[in-house]
């Protein structure tokens, strides 16, 4: 080998060691960087014709284990889908107490039933007879709280939509930027290690909000689809676009339908819904979740037991004289502030057999027994001969007939079948104005209970669910701590072995600097014996 071969070698040498010398200092030196890969500088023996050349130096390269990435994206889906179902039951379960909170619909329908037997003692009593509207209106109060709760928190579900959807599209903007850049590097023979970070970090936010599925063409750009197939991301962005609407108590979702309120929108792309297919990974499906499926289920409930609550103090009358005709006392005690309900004025003895959605927004105190407080001893609907009118005071105050009639009506067995009047028969569709319209919601409950029963397993049913809730995140974070430690501990930067790499580069870059001097020093001596 001639002294200039070697000397060319040697300096190729000596700027491929500077090279890696230079990327095991920027592994050391961003090893607490958060998504910084390990990159490696590639180095290949430079061949010209049959013989070698010296060192060529080729790109920056990092080791990412795809699957891996793979593994993590998911758990961030699920992660984060578990953690807003979470958060949104906590709020709805501390909205709802326990059954034996103080201000639980629950507990306040016990204080009713106390309130009505402590009554049925001491009829005459105006002290007790207010207590009993009392406890009534707190009995009310309470389902209008957990009802409004429910609304507000499909209100706070669909703005998590909005505020996904636009996450979404960020991300996938920055994406489709990072894919150019890329794909121009690669093809330029550049390193684009570090922006193919900066492309997973995005990758990673866009899994936190909704389930995706993705590839990385030779080209070394990155197409993105949804869980269900739906196309995010190609050589251009397909951009997610939701319209929120006002949500009320008759709103649901229809699939494909873009009319106004009481309809709710979905999720489209490239003018499709595509709603259906998102499943309920990611922080977007988890809030469609609970807007459409979860709190929907909530209301139709609590709307159940605020019909069974109605009818349970309206569709019974009692007897009050033996004579032809015989008079019979009524007590409504409760109605839907919207539509009062039943309606005795033709002397019909059935309760209302319709109730529109979200009653237990509106279940109030029938306002005519408020401010007559005898009522509840003694009705508020007098039917005569098949004729009804307003009842009348009882010159008996001590008569106890109705109340004790009341009494066991809090504790006889209610059914949600339709034989009973109520309209909701354990589903609840929420509004009869919308074409086509959303299958019907499944109440969950049992057919048969008390009125007490029925708050329990409501208030019970919810519980249950943040519970199921709650443990679904514990291993949802879970599952995102080993997945990410499985990648870190594959690709991250680990400073004893960049050190290490450190140390036998600097030797390596001594050594070759030292055959450089030797060459330099040879060259010295062949011109002096030259000269």
């Amino acid at each position: 080998m001639s002294l200039t071969s070697a000397l060319s070698n040697a300096t190729s040498g000596l700027r491929a060691v500077s090279a890696q010398i230079s990327a095991a200092s920027n592994n050391i030196s961003n090893a607490n960087t958060s998504g910084y890969s390990t990159k490696t500088q590639q180095v290949s023996t430079a061949v010209n014709g049959t013989s070698t050349d010296g060192v060529k130096l080729g790109a920056v390269t990092r080791d990412v284990d795809q699957y891996l990435l793979a593994d993590k994206l998911s758990a961030t889906s699920e992660n984060a889908s578990a953690s807003y179902s979470d958060y949104v039951l906590g709020q709805l379960t501390d909205a709802y107490g326990t059954s034996t909170s103080g201000n639980s619909f629950a507990n306040q329908f016990s204080s009713l039933q106390s309130a009505f037997s402590t009554l049925q003692a001491t009829p005459n009593s105006t002290t007790l007879q207010t207590e009993v509207v009392t406890k009534a209106t707190n009995l009310a109060n309470s389902i209008n709280s957990a009802g409004k709760e429910v609304t507000s928190l499909r209100t706070e579900s669909q703005n998590q939509m909005t505020t996904s959807v636009s996450a979404i599209n960020t991300d996938l903007n920055q994406i489709n930027t990072l894919n150019s850049t890329i794909v121009a590097g690669q093809a330029a023979g550049q390193s684009v290690a570090d922006l193919q970070d900066q492309r997973d970090k995005y990758l990673t936010d866009l899994s936190s909000q909704i389930g995706i599925t993705y590839y990385t063409t030779s080209s070394g750009a990155v197409q993105i689809s949804t869980a269900g197939g739906a196309t995010l991301l190609d050589s251009t962005v397909h951009s997610l676009s939701f319209t929120a609407n006002n949500v009320t108590a008759s709103s649901q979702y229809v699939a494909g339908s873009t009319s106004g309120s009481p309809v709710l929108q979905g999720i489209y792309v490239d003018g499709s819904d595509i709603t259906s297919s998102l499943g309920t990974s990611g922080t977007l499906g988890a809030a469609i979740n609970l807007r459409d499926n979860v709190l929907p289920q909530a209301q139709g409930q609590l709307d159940e037991y605020a019909t069974e609550l109605t009818n349970g103090f309206s569709q019974f009358q009692v007897t009050t004289t033996t004579t032809n005709p015989t008079t019979t006392a009524a007590l409504q005690l409760f109605q839907d502030s919207s539509s009062s309900a039943p309606d005795y004025s033709t002397g019909t003895t059935t309760a209302a057999t319709s109730y529109s959605a979200g009653i237990a927004t509106r279940i109030e105190v029938n306002p005519t027994v408020a401010s007559n407080v005898w009522m509840v001893r003694d009705g508020n609907v007098s039917i005569s001969g098949g004729t009804a009118s307003t009842q009348t005071e009882s010159s008996n105050s001590g008569n106890s007939t109705l109340l004790g009639a009341l009494v066991s009506q809090t504790q006889t067995t209610s059914s949600t079948s339709s034989s009973t009047g109520s309209p909701l028969e354990g589903t609840i569709t929420f509004s009869s104005t919308v074409t086509p319209s959303a299958s019907a919601v499944s109440l969950n409950l049992t057919t048969s209970a008390t009125l007490a029963d029925y708050a329990t397993s409501i208030i019970g049913y919810q519980s249950t669910q943040k519970a199921t809730a709650s443990s679904s995140y514990t291993s949802a974070a879970s599952y995102l701590t080993t997945a990410t430690t499985n990648l870190s501990n594959q690709s991250s930067v680990s400073l004893d072995v960049e050190l290490e790499k450190l140390v036998t580069l600097q030797n390596s870059y001594s050594a070759v600097a030292k055959t450089i001097s030797t060459v330099n020093s040879m060259y010295g001596d062949l011109l002096g014996i030259v000269g």
